[in-house]
């Protein structure tokens, strides 16, 4: 366990970075012979015929290379990844991202057996933080408010390259394409205000341009009244006229010249904080840690697959993780 590793997971100040949740996971803890024991294909098929069970079903191997995928990966190491484990038998498990998982499956069995008998495991030393821990349903209640949710699914009707796919999540109108059928699907729209922001500032300019000339008029005339009395007080207020007609043409393309460039540096400010806030964004990814069928996540927002493969967990999390480290510029 390393010591500068990522925070604890707090879904109130967790506002940046990917969750995944594993779902259908097989861990099931049953007492064989004269010990308890992490239900597997491999060591208890004999035990599960006995019971009238599949004895294909058992497979806690996978959230084994699921959970080593993730928690090994970059996105984990720069504190950008949550994990949770949603099993069959609806029990929920929220998994530190300091956690090391064990290299071999033998220990991570032990490591299980020992988390369904204690409710949550912690570090090794006095002041050993939590490492394991069952939790309350529904999964929901741990998720951060208006997130993106998305289930994964090789028989999704939407296919997408996940590369290209990930960056459209961060944007309000974002688009991608369903490689299923070559269409360009988008999000929820939202209007940009940027087309707004450039309309009201041409807007403005009239206006202020439109004030300066009416009352450039307004002293035209007052000087023709005053003028009228005699021709050389005419010819007098003409050319103090011209001077601040000079005068004042001078300081507009001034404050023209410092409005642009507050103008500029306005609008890279306001960009440099859209992209800022785009990317302080948690997405949310349902991914079935199971042999075969499909996961049930009701609240998902949409299911997509990634490749025209069937792939397995690890593999699914590793391609996962790979989009974000790009997305973000991990190395």
């Amino acid at each position: 366990m390393e010591r500068n590793g990522p925070k604890i997971f707090d879904r109130r100040t967790f506002s940046k970075g990917l969750i995944v949740v594993l779902e259908n996971a097989f861990l099931e803890v049953a007492k064989v012979g004269n010990e308890y024991q992490l239900l597997s294909t491999d060591e208890h098929t004999n035990f599960l015929m006995k019971k009238k069970r599949d004895p294909t079903q058992p497979r806690p191997d996978i959230v084994h290379q699921c959970l080593m995928t993730l928690l090994d990966s970059p996105l984990n190491k720069a504190g950008l990844l949550k994990v949770f484990v949603h099993t069959a038998n609806n029990m929920l498990i929220d998994v530190n991202p300091k956690l090391r998982i064990p290299r071999t499956y033998k220990r991570f069995a032990g490591l299980m057996v020992q988390l369904f008998h204690k409710l949550s495991i912690k570090a090794e030393g006095k002041h050993g933080e939590t490492v394991l821990k069952l939790i309350k349903n529904p999964i929901t209640d741990h998720l951060p408010l208006n997130t993106r949710r998305i289930s994964t699914s090789y028989s999704a009707k939407i296919l997408v390259d996940i590369m290209d796919f990930v960056p459209t999540l961060f944007s309000e109108d974002g688009a991608y394409v369903n490689l299923n059928n070559d269409k360009l699907v988008t999000h929820d729209e939202t209007a940009t205000t940027s087309s707004t922001t450039t309309s009201d500032n041409k807007k403005k300019k009239r206006e202020d341009d439109d004030e300066s000339t009416s009352e450039h008029k307004l002293k035209k005339v007052k000087r023709e009244v005053v003028a009228s009395d005699s021709e050389e007080e005419e010819e007098q207020e003409e050319e103090e006229e011209q001077a601040d007609a000079d005068v004042k043409e001078e300081e507009d393309d001034d404050d023209d010249d410092s409005k642009n460039e507050g103008e500029g540096s306005d609008e890279e400010g306001a960009m440099e904080g859209a992209v800022q806030k785009e990317k302080d964004k948690v997405i949310v990814f349902a991914i079935g840690a199971m042999s075969h069928g499909r996961i049930d996540t009701p609240w998902v927002d949409m299911d997509i697959s990634y490749s025209q493969y069937a792939l397995s967990g690890s593999v699914a999390c590793g391609k996962l993780c790979c989009a974000f480290e790009k997305y973000y510029g991990i190395v």
